[in-house]
């Protein structure tokens, strides 16, 4: 068994344990250094956003704050993401960047796998600067969290690595025994129903954080998972590398109408890995 150093707690971890965990820390912003301490990732990175909001800004903050992220919230200066407000009533989240708009659905059913409930299905589809982020609603708790999963993927300066071996299981427990003694607002957007019962700590405040999470998701409804829309045309809804430059557009499927009494053409189809590099 391995002792990490977490937050200043000692816990100790099978070495296969450790190794599925080193995967796991980047995606939160956080590392493991040689002396097997979680650390922040980012302690040496800043980010310029622009946020009418004072409280959507300190939220933001919150959910960021064990990365070491520095955040600045000022107009007057060159910015990397500017944040705004914008209902249609029919898009929650969405991302404008080189006169494209790409809208998200957010997950909000239960995660079949760890790799769409780690960011909630929120890609950061281009890395350029001037990107705006539109928000579908004034409410500021899930735009908060949604905003830190687009932060975390701009701080990250290399491609993360695949986490499809990581059990929910797994990831479960290392949400539990580490984020959360880290970061517990972020922790808790990361853990599901049927683990929240072994949180250890403060078991009245979780339990009642826990119970409006779920009243909040009820009044939402379960939503059938939707891909993500590029203006006019719809992406598949599979996770894919959030640093790569540019969309490929043979990663585009136009949909069409469904006619009982018409045979359906067949067509090629392309199947993207999100972690595979393109080559020049």
């Amino acid at each position: 068994m391995i002792p990490l150093n977490i937050n200043g707690d000692i816990r100790h971890f099978t070495d296969r344990s450790i190794y599925k965990l080193k995967s796991v820390l980047p995606y939160w912003g956080l590392s493991l250094n040689d002396q097997y301490q979680v650390a922040p990732l980012f302690s040496d990175k800043m980010i310029r956003i622009n946020v009418d909001s004072p409280s959507l800004f300190h939220s933001i903050e919150e959910y960021v704050q064990h990365t070491g992220l520095s955040l600045i919230n000022k107009k007057d200066q060159p910015l990397d993401f500017d944040i705004q407000y914008h209902s249609d009533g029919q898009h929650e989240f969405s991302i404008a960047a080189e006169n494209k708009t790409y809208h998200f659905k957010p997950l909000t059913d239960h995660p079949t796998s760890v790799s769409r409930l780690i960011f909630k299905q929120i890609w950061l589809p281009v890395k350029v600067k001037n990107t705006t982020i539109i928000l579908g609603n004034n409410n500021m708790q899930r735009p908060a969290e949604w905003i830190a999963y687009i932060l975390l993927q701009y701080a990250h300066s290399q491609p993360l690595s695949p986490i499809s071996h990581i059990s929910m299981s797994d990831y479960q427990e290392f949400v539990k025994d580490v984020l959360y003694q880290i970061n517990k607002k972020f922790a808790e957007c990361q853990m599901l129903k049927e683990f929240w019962p072994s949180v250890p700590s403060e078991p009245d405040i979780v339990e009642n954080q826990f119970q409006n999470t779920i009243a909040d998701q009820e009044k939402e409804g379960i939503a059938e998972e939707k891909p993500i829309i590029h203006e006019e045309e719809i992406l598949e809804s599979h996770p894919f590398q959030p640093f790569k430059p540019k969309l490929n557009e043979h990663d585009i499927d136009d949909p069409e109408p469904i006619n009982p009494f018409v045979k359906k053409k067949s067509r090629e189809t392309h199947q993207i890995n999100p972690f595979k590099k393109k080559h020049p």
